[in-house]
């Protein structure tokens, strides 16, 4: 699915001006370049994020009111690679967490939201996109599937807000290492952190609003001093 998406999008090249012309105009679309001016942005939506993720858990869904909800929710995992050379163990987890991030980003905010967002606006392709996104994951627990749902829409913006899709990618593969790293090589340090007051539902929503605060700040900031040219107009 990688290699479809880059040979299309990223790699094909064409002798035909006119059909080189289009490639460069839907590269640009997907937001398939990377300007070193968003790096800074970029860093301060991941670091964000990486301290988000287990507040907004706790806050949104309700686990902040139960001590032992991260145990049933997110089991202990044996720690990736443990029984390999130490080269290969951090290798499987960039694979395993950076695999998805790239598939569901090059599906979700690459093929179906550019043409979804010329043809519906950017608010409500958002909007579908957060939906599909969620439901894909076929979570059991509702709460989760919100979880999933608030993420796309904050990771769509920041597309939206930086123009390219590869800030999509470096949030998405934030988000998930940050879930590996909780539930496998931190995890009994976090369950132990998770049934003191730190996160009960006070001090996570707390939390949650002033992570939502941070984000939008960052986003904002970046779509007024970043010339965004990728992408269709919003509408």
């Amino acid at each position: 699915w990688i290699v479809a998406f880059c040979w299309r999008y990223v790699f094909r090249k064409n002798s035909d001006p006119t059909e080189q012309n289009r490639l460069t105009k839907w590269r640009a679309k997907m937001g398939l370049s990377f300007s070193a001016d968003l790096i800074p942005y970029v860093v301060a939506l991941c670091a964000i994020l990486m301290i988000a993720v287990p507040w907004w858990g706790a806050a949104i869904t309700g686990g902040c009111r139960v001590p032992k909800w991260f145990e049933s929710v997110s089991p202990p995992r044996p720690h990736t690679g443990s029984e390999l050379p130490f080269v290969f163990g951090p290798l499987l987890v960039v694979f395993q967490t950076a695999t998805y991030p790239l598939l569901e980003e090059f599906s979700m905010r690459g093929w179906l939201f550019v043409p979804l967002r010329e043809r519906i606006g950017t608010h409500w392709a958002i909007f579908a996109i957060a939906v599909v996104f969620s439901l894909l994951h076929l979570t059991p627990y509702p709460s989760q599937l919100g979880i999933l749902f608030l993420f796309s829409i904050l990771v769509s913006y920041a597309v939206v807000a930086t123009g390219s899709l590869w800030t999509a990618f470096a949030m998405h593969f934030t988000w998930n290492f940050t879930l590996y790293l909780l539930a496998s090589p931190l995890h009994r340090y976090f369950g132990e952190a998770f049934g003191t007051w730190m996160f009960r539902c006070g001090p996570s929503r707390v939390i949650t609003v002033l992570t939502s605060a941070a984000f939008a700040a960052v986003l904002t900031a970046a779509h007024r001093r970043i010339p965004v040219s990728n992408g269709p107009e919003s509408k």
